[in-house]
């Protein structure tokens, strides 16, 4: 891109030639996906967005919910950012919650580049359950 001023006199001299980076956030990566999960651990399957809105990908986040409809997010810290997969304990504490049996968790994935951060993927729900009884 290329400007110059115009006044009563007339125009000025162009200025030297800038160059503009038309970019947009990310778009939404995918809902993450379950590869394991157990009485003790969740094991996740993070993909990659496919638009980085013509900006580079920063940085990804992975969100927890407290383990109820309606419950707030809180981002998992223990994600590195870009890993493709993840494990989230049972015991593990993210902003004051810990990670237990019997709740049904919400996981959402978030991509950043440096316009801003994308929309929430779509919402994984998953339960961490003990396993059942042998029959007597």
């Amino acid at each position: 891109m290329r400007y110059r001023a115009v006044n009563s006199i007339g125009p000025g001299p162009w200025s030297a030639i800038n160059f503009i980076a038309a970019a947009t956030v990310p778009k939404a990566p995918p809902q993450p996906s379950v590869s394991s999960v157990d009485n003790t651990e969740i094991i996740l399957s993070l993909g990659e967005t496919t638009d980085d809105g013509g900006s580079a990908i920063i940085q990804y986040y992975l969100y927890v919910n407290e383990g109820s409809d309606g419950s707030a997010y809180h981002e998992v810290d223990t994600y590195d950012g870009s890993s493709l997969t993840h494990t989230v304990n049972v015991g593990d504490v993210f902003s004051g919650n810990t990670i237990s049996v019997g709740n049904i968790y919400t996981f959402k994935f978030v991509a950043e580049n440096n316009v801003g951060l994308s929309l929430d993927s779509n919402l994984l729900q998953i339960a961490i359950a003990r396993p059942p009884l042998k029959p007597s």
